[in-house]
């Protein structure tokens, strides 16, 4: 059931590129499922790629503790109907992260979600962050919601406190 109580400590992650089907497409550095409780702090995710998730990709009710963190340019690149959310992370179906005194930098969704991607019934909380010069192809320049199908029944949405934001970007408003 993943990946309970690991962590990354003081690591560098750069150059992931998640190109495959099914949930090779999820994730360009790491990869969450079921349950997975990662702590990652001092970790910077640089230039990672996935269809979903530039960086990170968590779902089913992991719960990635992110401390002290980079994500700068990485890409979710999807195509026109589905993929490019999250560029940075993409939550899902009950994933619940936290982040705090992280920075989000040059990100890029196609679609939704410059930095965070959060999806069905995720509820990320954000603290002491920074968000700058993050765009999507779509919406959300820095962070995109979205309770469609209402699968987990707590709702989707961000809380977010004491965090930054300059100069992000989406191509709809």
């Amino acid at each position: 059931k993943g990946a309970r109580g690991a962590a990354l400590d003081g690591v560098h992650i750069s150059g992931g590129f998640a190109d495959g089907d099914g949930l090779h497409s999820f994730g360009g550095a790491l990869l969450l499922t079921y349950y997975s409780s990662m702590s990652l702090r001092n970790v910077t995710f640089a230039r990672n790629t996935a269809a979903h998730g530039g960086a990170l990709f968590a779902w089913v009710w992991s719960s990635p503790r992110v401390e002290d963190c980079t994500f700068a340019l990485n890409s979710a690149l999807g195509g026109d109907t589905s993929g490019g959310g999250g560029g940075a992370v993409l939550l899902a179906d009950g994933a619940n992260a936290s982040f705090d005194g992280c920075a989000f930098e040059r990100n890029y969704a196609s679609r939704r979600g410059g930095a965070i991607f959060a999806d069905y019934g995720t509820s990320p909380a954000v603290a002491r962050s920074r968000f700058a010069h993050n765009s999507a192809g779509a919406l959300g320049g820095a962070l995109f919601a979205d309770d469609r199908a209402a699968r987990v029944a707590s709702g989707t949405g961000f809380a977010v406190v004491g965090s930054t934001f300059e100069a992000n970007r989406a191509a709809l408003l």
